[in-house]
């Protein structure tokens, strides 16, 4: 890929990417970036979800 095609590419999976900032850049590590946004874009993120446990009777205890 040619380096405005990878700051094209770059600029749809980081919006806040700007042109100017990417263009400091050599295009071995804007492909790199982009392929860690790539990476990042497909990994799926699984929360587990907390619930109270079932109400239980406690003893105090000292």
């Amino acid at each position: 890929m040619e380096k405005r095609q990878l700051i094209e590419a770059i600029q749809t999976l980081n919006e806040n990417a700007e042109s100017k900032f990417l263009q400091q850049f050599e295009a071995p590590d804007l492909a790199e970036y982009l392929k860690r946004l790539q990476d990042a874009s497909t990994r799926r993120i699984h929360l587990k979800t907390w619930s109270r446990p079932a109400k239980r009777d406690y003893r105090m205890v000292s």
